[in-house]
């Protein structure tokens, strides 16, 4: 059973008691070791960066003792942290129908008693899928030698077998949060790192084109501050590079653990990210909506053509969109009000992963009722390809003919977008 440990907010040392932007902050931070996980993910309207674990037949140094595997097993390993307890031993022992899961959690060595667990499998699309499963782990930090500190850091892990290949991967779900202030109020602050490895003292390099230098982790870390102090996060930039706060120019440092992060006020320029390129224009109204083919959650094949003669509410979205989750109240209470013979609804799963999508179907089966469906994989997702789909949630709204009716992208609360698209197409919805 996971435990779900609460994060004391740290607080702000400032040498004043009458704010102005400081020259420096010195923000001490505590780790709150689920915060980000797939919940809090569609609350912060945030993604997630699946890193994968590589796996291999040969058994890694440390094993002292093992069970007996009913399977084929597979060794791996990752790292929490840079301290003497911050490297994990995993086996995963594939059996029919099921994955066991070995992790040696107390850093013992002896897998025969680790922490283990039995990962179902789930076929969808000619795949497998196991997990995703959550894990609160330590990660340890100092020397190779000794620990200067350890926090708690949740992970999340999930395998896919496809083609006969095993892939294991697994995503952070931890974040140091606590509190600067700004305009003269506590303010609300979480900075995370996308590697998950659980180490926070990584800064950016440009190169003489202001370019971020490419490597093997250079995944973004995110800072979060509570502008808005309504929990929503509305700032937020790349803690490994200078950026602009209030008109001021910051440039942020951590330490290794996450548990100090200091802003010193800087002349340097902010990192400006690069304009993304030009996205391809989506469909226009009138256009014909382009045919297609995928697999629906039972199994079965479902086609555009299979809704001719039908309005179709066609909505592309992902588990880890936040608001597409948003979104998702919303479209069943329109869809419970539909004649089902005069209108259908389709939702499709893009730009994702079977695992997080089965479990999604799994976690959900209750809440929405319509029919939904999972996209191929990049680049033949019809998303992109043939609905020139670039950001999500999109939402097409299809007429009887076939045609493009409308075309919504995004979603805030309150949003009535579909409700008129449909009333213009003689459908009348609330709420």
């Amino acid at each position: 059973m996971r435990r779900i440990i609460g994060a004391v907010v740290g607080t702000l040392f400032a040498a004043s008691t009458a704010w102005a932007a400081p020259a420096q902050y010195h923000v001490k931070l505590t780790m709150d070791p689920t915060v980000l996980n797939i919940a809090g993910l569609n609350k912060l309207q945030m993604g997630y960066y699946p890193v994968g674990i590589a796996l291999s037949d040969t058994k890694p140094a440390g094993i002292t003792s093992e069970p007996k595997y009913a399977g084929k097993v597979q060794y791996g390993e990752f790292s929490l942290g840079n301290g003497p307890k911050s490297r994990y031993i995993i086996a995963v022992d594939e059996q029919p129908g099921h994955f066991k899961f070995y992790l040696d959690a107390d850093h013992t060595g002896n897998l025969a008693s680790a922490t283990n667990f039995m990962w179902p499998s789930k076929q969808a699309a000619g795949r497998s899928q196991y997990g995703i499963a959550d894990y609160l782990l330590n990660a340890s930090y100092g020397t190779a030698t000794a620990e200067t500190s350890r926090a708690p850091y949740g992970v999340a892990m999930f395998c896919i077998v496809a083609d006969g290949q095993v892939h294991l991967e697994q995503f952070r779900e931890a974040a140091r949060v606590g509190s600067i202030m700004l305009g003269g109020k506590p303010t609300k602050l979480m900075v995370d790192e996308n590697d998950c490895n659980a180490l926070f003292n990584k800064q950016g390099a440009l190169d003489k084109s202001g370019t971020p230098v490419v490597s093997a982790t250079n995944r973004p870390m995110d800072i979060l501050i509570d502008t808005g102090h309504d929990g929503k996060y509305a700032f937020r930039a790349n803690a490994m590079y200078t950026f602009t706060l209030n008109g001021v120019n910051y440039t942020p440092k951590m330490t290794a653990d996450g548990a100090n992060l200091t802003l010193t006020k800087t002349t340097s320029a902010a990192y400006t990210p690069p304009a993304p390129p030009a996205q391809p224009q989506l469909l226009p109204v009138g256009s014909m909506a382009p045919n297609f083919t995928l697999v629906k959650s039972d199994g079965q094949p479902v086609s555009l053509a299979d809704y001719r003669g039908k309005v179709l509410i066609l909505d592309f979205w992902a588990t880890w969109c936040g608001p597409c989750q948003a979104s998702m109240p919303h479209m069943e209470k329109i869809f419970k009000q539909l004649d089902p013979t005069k209108v259908a609804v389709l939702g499709v799963c893009t730009w994702d992963k079977q695992a997080p999508y089965q479990q999604w179907l799994k976690d959900h089966k209750n809440d929405y009722t319509w029919t939904f469906a999972f996209d191929k994989d990049m680049p033949n997702a019809i998303s992109a390809a043939l609905y020139k789909v670039s950001g999500i949630p999109t939402t097409y709204v299809i007429d009887p003919q076939g045609k493009v009716s409308a075309v919504l992208v995004g979603y805030s609360q309150g949003d009535d977008s579909l409700n008129k698209a449909l009333a213009k197409l003689g459908i009348k919805v609330t709420g």
